[in-house]
This record gives structure tokens, sequence and C-alpha cells, in this order.
């Protein structure tokens, strides 16, 4: 199957639900509990932005990143597709946005200072990352073509 099938089937799932079974009911619940969704919201979010990339939307996917990174900014694959949809949209203040959001998570995560033996095993990732945000801001790139 193709990727962009692939990618669309992904899609389809981000609002999917369990509902209960009729053994639950049985069981002196009461029916009237919510559907629970199969997905959990930071999975949600991801299908959310890639939807909107498929359908050439990518101002509302950036969003969905961003929204994305303010409620776990400890997700690297979020941060890292953040960026490239900013690069893609010439969007340097998103992806300052971006990089802003996980700075504090990610330095908390170091100790508070920076070591040459990282105590997470991301880390590196995440500081080349954050490091890729901020260079992308908007004030840098205008003193660079003075």
């Amino acid at each position: 199957p193709s990727l962009w099938r692939m990618a669309r089937e992904a899609v389809s799932f981000r609002d999917a639900v369990v509902s209960t079974t009729p053994e639950s009911r049985d069981s002196g619940d009461d029916g009237d509990s919510e559907p629970m969704h199969l997905l959990t919201p930071r999975e949600r979010w991801h299908l959310h932005a890639l939807h909107q990339l498929l359908r050439d939307n990518h101002a509302d996917a950036m969003g969905a990143y961003l929204r994305l990174l303010e409620l776990f900014p400890g997700d690297l694959l979020g941060l890292s597709l953040a960026l490239d949809v900013a690069y893609a949209l010439g969007d340097a203040e998103s992806a300052l946005r971006a990089a802003t959001n996980v700075s504090a998570y990610w330095t908390e995560r170091d100790g508070g200072s920076l070591r040459l033996r990282r105590t997470h095993p991301a880390q590196n990732l995440a500081t080349s990352l954050v490091s890729v945000g901020l260079s992308a801001s908007p004030s840098s790139s205008s003193s660079r073509a003075s």
C-alpha cells in the first residue's frame, strides 16, 4: 500500500472510540458511561496535524503541533515535525515558539545546566531540535542579512 493511503487510514482512527460491552453493563455499570477514546490525547493531536497536512492546510497543522507541544513538551517527534512544517511555511516565529515551548521541559530534565553527560537518553536530540528552532528566530535572520 502507498504511504498516502496508509496516512489517510491512520487519520481515520483519530476520533475512534471504544463503546461499552454488554458484559460491562451486566456488571453493575448503569450504561451511561462516556465512550472511551481508542487513542491517547497525544496520539489524537498527531493525527489531527497529519489530517491537516493531508488537506494541504499547513497553517492549521502548525497550530496543532504548537498545541501538542504546549500539552506534551517532551514529544520530540512533535517538535521535529513542527520545525519541518514551520520551515515549509517559512514561519520563523512558529519555529521559535515551538522551541521555546519545550526548552524549559528539557532543561529541567538535564538538571538545569549544561552537562557533558546527559541525564536523559533523548537530551542530545532535544537540545539539537531546540537549537534549530531558536536559530530560526526572526531577529537572528534579520541580523544575518545586515
